[in-house]
């Protein structure tokens, strides 16, 4: 974790917080890294005090959780909050596609079409940071473009969890990711163009439901193989009966094929309501963990399923 000294004529605590959430949102700073007051007000060049309100604003936005046992870290994303994160978006953010294209100006598919033209330019010069800020932009232009106030505020409310998804997908497989991620946006984007607000909420529909399925496929992959070998990751933030999810892996699904999405398997422990979307997952001791790797992997078990075509 690095953070460049803040310079600001402003308050402290306000470039604090935007340091940080920078940082967190871009990956600088991972899910589960701990936030120390003191090791952050050395790297920004100030005092502990507009740090320590810069996480407590952290804390509310769901970027950051608490732990009396380890303290302060970056929210990660237990596997059911994964699947709560997908169904929220696959009900929002088709409907945003669907309405862009039937409300879309010229001027609106240009500003569509520079950001995919700056994510391809992106991609090629593997610049990382600019791919994870176009991948967001692209879906809020969008939003914008639908025009449906309550739709876009209620996709904005998940954006933190997208950012901390986003992270984990690009980091682990960027290129990959990437590249699928840009030739479905392109997709979606002439859909958009043409007007065609059926096949834009479809082609959008697929996109979130591959990143879905890629995401839980890799963290099957990674917990039956934990089980094997007997050993399981080590991160700074607690424990909790959901594994922490690092998304990037991806399936077979075949994005210019219309598919219908089955149901995703839940852990089976309880997760309470949250009013902060991306709140961390619950804290447990060791010794409510389960007791050994292959529970984790039985526990979490993502089916392996081939998904069908139809024609």
């Amino acid at each position: 974790m690095s953070l460049d000294p803040i310079r600001t004529h402003g308050k402290f605590a306000d470039a604090a917080y935007s340091a940080i959430r920078t940082g967190i949102r871009m990956g600088h700073i991972p899910p589960g890294t701990r936030l120390q007051e003191a090791e952050l007000a050395l790297q920004l060049g100030t005092s502990k005090t507009p740090v320590r309100e810069a996480l407590g604003r952290l804390v509310s936005d769901g970027l950051a959780a608490t732990s009396g046992r380890t303290g302060m870290y970056v929210t990660r994303l237990s596997h059911d909050e994964i699947i709560d994160l997908y169904e929220a978006r696959e009900i929002i953010e088709p409907q945003l596609a669907r309405l862009a294209a039937e409300r879309a100006a010229g001027s609106d598919v240009h500003a569509l079409k520079d950001s995919l033209s700056s994510f391809e330019a992106a991609l090629k010069a593997n610049d990382y940071d600019s791919l994870m800020e176009l991948d967001s932009q692209f879906h809020e232009i969008i939003a914008s473009i639908a025009g449906n106030r309550m739709l876009a505020q209620a996709r904005e409310r998940l954006d933190n969890c997208i950012a901390i998804a986003r992270v984990a997908s690009i980091q682990k497989a960027h290129t990959r990711t990437s590249a699928l991620a840009l030739k479905e946006h392109g997709q979606i984007y002439d859909a958009i163009s043409r007007q065609d607000g059926t096949t834009a909420e479809q082609r959008m529909a697929e996109h979130i439901r591959r990143r879905r399925d890629g995401l839980l496929g890799r963290t099957s992959a990674q917990i039956t193989e934990a089980g094997k070998d007997d050993t399981s990751p080590q991160y700074d933030a607690p424990s909790s009966s959901e594994a922490s999810v690092q998304e990037g892996g991806e399936t077979g699904h075949n994005p210019n094929t219309a598919t219908t999405s089955p149901p995703v398997a839940r852990t089976s422990a309880t997760i309470s309501a949250r009013s902060e979307p991306c709140s961390h997952s619950p804290v447990v001791s060791p010794q409510d963990s389960l007791s050994s790797p292959g529970d984790h992997a039985r526990h979490l078990r993502y089916s392996d399923r081939k998904e069908t075509p139809h024609g």
